[in-house]
């Protein structure tokens, strides 16, 4: 299966999370992409816990990664786990080419820029090929997700995070460095309707309404600061305490 090889560096950064079957003579399968992992070293990676529980629903889960030749091959996921307050899980696996970035623990502003990157809409089982997309924006918002339990920290985008990019590292580039600032979770619409009609078929005995719509549709990541404090029993200590102890936060 080729790789697109237009961004090589990203693929050190960002890998596929798939679900796939075993065939009869042992090789892996792949379905789908179901989200973006990325590295916080010693075979530990992030992504959404959504895109956990999507690719387990399979035989297999496993991530893809580039080869030696330039072509996609796979390892499977060891272990798994899962935070439901704030959609986001830890997965163990082995690519020895993987490179992580630090971490910004402090709280980004409004109009800041980002950028995410991952695997969105990135199988195409047709051409046989994974495709790696990156979206760039601001920052539009910085608040708290009433969606989840805890409502935890999160930012809103100027971009929308389409599906298989969720998982995916939101990164903030500060004097050529960069730096991950959140991880990316889906998107968010919110609309009010603006004028609406009802016009009645007495003869048909029908009645049709129509509704005009205004929507704001926006990307939505969760802050770096939503999940340091989280225990995790994979790595025997809270997130942010990992990360600290493995010079990855700053």
């Amino acid at each position: 299966m080729k790789i697109n090889q237009n961004q090589p560096t990203a693929y050190d950064i960002v890998f596929p999370v798939f679900g796939g079957n075993k065939t009869e003579n042992g090789n892996f399968e792949p379905i789908n992409i179901f989200g973006t992992a990325f590295y916080i070293k010693n075979n530990f990676y992030i992504t959404c816990a959504h895109t956990i529980k999507n690719a387990n629903e399979y035989e297999i889960m496993a991530l893809g990664f580039q080869n030696e030749n330039g072509t996609l091959s796979f390892t499977e996921v060891q272990k798994s786990e899962i935070f439901e307050e704030n959609d986001s899980g830890i997965l163990i696996a082995n690519i020895a080419r993987a490179k992580a970035y630090p971490w910004l623990k402090t709280k980004l502003a409004m109009l800041n820029n980002v950028v995410s990157t991952g695997y969105a809409y990135g199988f195409d089982n047709a051409n046989s090929e994974v495709l790696i997309r990156s979206y760039k924006g601001h920052i539009t918002l910085v608040g708290y997700y009433h969606k989840f339990p805890k409502k935890p920290a999160h930012y809103e985008l100027s971009y929308m995070c389409p599906r298989g990019i969720s998982g995916a590292p939101l990164i903030y580039i500060h004097n050529n460095q960069p730096f991950i600032c959140g991880f990316t979770i889906g998107n968010e619409r919110t609309s009010i309707v603006i004028w609406s009609n009802k016009e009645q078929d007495i003869e048909n005995n029908k009645t049709s309404e129509y509704v005009l719509e205004e929507a704001l549709h926006r990307g939505i990541a969760l802050q770096a600061e939503s999940f340091l404090e989280l225990q995790s029993e994979i790595l025997e200590m809270s997130i942010g305490e990992y990360l600290e102890k493995e010079n990855l936060i700053k």
